[in-house]
């Protein structure tokens, strides 16, 4: 009973579409998964999905190393080029280059950790208590930017995005409005975007080059925008 709880509380967060419950040989265990579900998974289970609890257990003996009393409670995996994996503990936050996993850095935090955003420089962690902190992949804080007004127990990762040089922040009391953080500073940028009706989920792009940031939201009618993230000018691009 306990198990089925956790996965009616899974299939609760935001975002999920699909979750698989495997064994400790990666065999799948959960055999309720729809007919599309199981026509996505059946072709790429084997060569992808077997090698998870292997990466589960290497995190989880990790962890171990650095402090027999401790133990893994959140694993969040990346893949977008940054080449890291940010392992998060019930008090510390281990930063693993993936090409060596023997040397993380690590550093402790003091409360749950709600949510990890990654972009190439910097990663972010959010929680509910004292909000939205940056840190570099050395486990370097670098800003703790002011963000009033906004609930984070509230927040999902539809409405937020980390790029390396601004946040882009949905708040959920204001869901019209899409603002802006500078990283390096933490200020809130003058440059907002207001549009006609509730906005669902935003995302920033990854350019190197900050003048070439780009904003794309969604809204309530399925419409997709694109904007200049500094000098907002906001242009359809499709209609659902």
């Amino acid at each position: 009973d306990s198990c089925k709880d956790i996965m009616k509380r899974i299939q609760k967060y935001d975002g999920i579409h699909l979750f698989l419950v495997l064994d400790k040989n990666g065999k799948k265990l959960n055999d309720d998964l729809e007919e599309e579900e199981k026509k996505v998974t059946q072709n790429t289970f084997n060569s992808n999905y077997s090698d998870i609890p292997k990466l589960v257990e290497k995190a989880v003996s990790c962890v171990r190393d650095i402090d027999p009393l401790n133990e893994l409670t959140f694993l969040q995996i990346s893949y977008l080029g940054y080449d890291y994996l940010i392992v998060v503990t019930n008090n510390q936050c281990h930063i693993y280059n993936v090409d060596n996993l023997n040397t993380p850095y690590k550093f402790d935090i003091k409360e749950k950790v709600k949510m990890i955003l990654m972009c190439p420089k910097y990663f972010a962690l959010i929680n509910e208590g004292n909000g939205l902190n940056i840190y570099n992949y050395e486990g370097k804080q670098l800003q703790s930017p002011q963000i009033t007004g906004v609930r984070f127990s509230l927040l999902s990762k539809k409405m937020i995005g980390i790029s390396n040089d601004i946040i882009a922040i949905l708040p959920p009391n204001n869901p019209k409005t899409i603002q802006f953080y500078d990283i390096a500073s933490g200020k809130k940028l003058n440059a907002e975007i207001n549009h006609t009706m509730d906005i669902c989920e935003i995302q920033l792009n990854q350019s190197d080059i900050s003048r070439d940031r780009k904003v794309c939201f969604t809204d309530t009618d399925k419409d997709l925008y694109i904007s200049n993230a500094y000098i907002p000018k906001v242009v359809k691009i499709s209609t659902m």
